[in-house]
């Protein structure tokens, strides 16, 4: 069963535009600074990288092409059965810009099918490098998650401690597409807006969750300037 594909996340288009985002038109008035339309027939390694940021301990994690394809303009991640009955799925580890590019404000969106089904977990996120940080925290930022529900996705924002973290955002917040009979077969947009002042959530170019920057979260008290640092 190595060909069978039971679930996959594709993405198309992952695109970052640069400018402020004052007023919701997300291309107006922006340059493009950063893009991939998956044009070609590998990966391109001059703008990705691997990198396992989840581990479940039934999987083995493989990035060959029984797991990661681009074709038809089309990344395909890709999960099937690994063969090995102690550790039955295989997987492909994280797709990421962490060794070559980090960004601070501007707008970001990718178009993708993502799976909603049962033991899936797709997100769309980000994070702070060390040598960008000016807090004592790692700042994290997701554009969704979906937390093995069949039809929301949640955005969620996070400040990362040695000793745990906080979490402002969540399914709460998140957005329901009102139609699922046929989400996993359907591709949506999903956009992210960053100025010095907030961040938005998006789909399909409905802004469904804001988030005031100058409004702290946590116990810790230590500000929001994190989310003003450089994040990939």
């Amino acid at each position: 069963m190595s060909e069978k594909i039971l679930a996959m996340a594709a993405a198309t288009a992952a695109v970052l535009w640069g400018a402020s985002a004052a007023e919701y038109d997300p291309h107006a008035g922006r340059c493009l600074v950063w893009g991939d339309e998956f044009d070609g027939t590998d990966l391109d390694v001059t703008k990705w990288n691997f990198r396992q940021t989840m581990t479940t301990q039934d999987a083995v994690y493989d990035n060959g092409p029984r797991t990661v394809r681009v074709e038809d303009g089309v990344l395909k991640l890709m999960v099937g059965r690994s063969g090995n009955a102690a550790k039955p799925w295989l997987l492909p580890q994280g797709v990421t810009t962490a060794d070559g590019m980090s960004f601070k404000y501007g707008y970001l969106e990718m178009y993708a099918n993502v799976p909603f089904v049962e033991g899936c977990w797709p997100s769309f996120w980000m994070q702070s490098k060390d040598i960008h940080r000016s807090v004592p925290y790692m700042t994290e930022i997701d554009v969704f998650e979906v937390y093995d529900t069949r039809n929301i996705v949640a955005p969620n924002i996070h400040k990362w401690y040695s000793d745990g973290h906080y979490q402002a955002g969540g399914r709460k917040w998140g957005y329901k597409f009102k139609r699922k009979i046929n989400l996993n077969n359907e591709y949506h947009l999903y956009g992210f807006g960053w100025t010095p002042d907030e961040m938005y959530f998006t789909v399909d170019g409905e802004i469904y969750f804001r988030y005031d920057l100058s409004q702290d979260f946590g116990d810790k008290n230590d500000g929001m300037q994190g989310f003003s640092d450089p994040v990939y």
